[in-house]
C-alpha cells in the first residue's frame, strides 16, 4: 500500500470513529459513545498544541500530505467544530478550532523552514 492510501486510509478511519461516536452519542443517546467523543477530542485538541509547539522539527516532512487531501481536511476539521458546537460543547469546539489553526501554522512554518533550509 503506497503512502498516500495509507495517510487517506487513517484519515478515512479516524473520522468514521469521531463521527460514529458523535451519532451514537447523539441519536442514539449512548452515555459511553459520549465519553468516548469527548475523550477523543481532547486527546487530539493536547496532541495537536503539543505538536505545534513542541513538536520535532522533522515531523511534518515525514508525514507529507498526497495531493488533494487539503480539502478533505478542511472540511472535516469544519464538521467537527460544527458538530461539537451544535452539541453543547462550545469550549471545545474553540479549543480545536485553535489547535487546528496552530497545527497548521507549525506545517507551513516547518515545511517553509525545510525548503529555505535545503536552498
Amino acid at each position: 500500500m503506497s503512502a498516500a492510501a495509507k495517510y487517506w486510509a487513517g484519515a478515512i478511519a479516524s473520522d468514521a470513529a469521531v463521527f460514529g461516536a458523535f451519532y451514537l452519542w447523539q441519536f442514539e443517546s449512548s452515555k459511553g459513545a459520549s465519553n468516548v467523543f469527548t475523550f477523543l477530542m481532547w486527546a487530539v485538541i493536547a496532541h495537536r498544541i503539543f505538536m505545534s509547539f513542541v513538536g520535532n522539527r522533522t515531523h511534518f516532512e515525514r508525514l507529507p500530505r498526497p495531493n488533494g487531501f487539503g480539502t478533505y481536511h478542511w472540511v472535516s476539521e469544519f464538521a467537527i467544530i460544527c458538530c461539537m458546537a451544535w452539541a453543547g460543547m462550545f469550549w471545545c469546539a474553540g479549543f480545536y478550532t485553535f489547535a487546528t489553526l496552530a497545527i497548521e501554522g507549525a506545517r507551513n512554518r516547518e515545511l517553509r523552514d525545510s525548503k529555505a533550509g535545503s536552498a
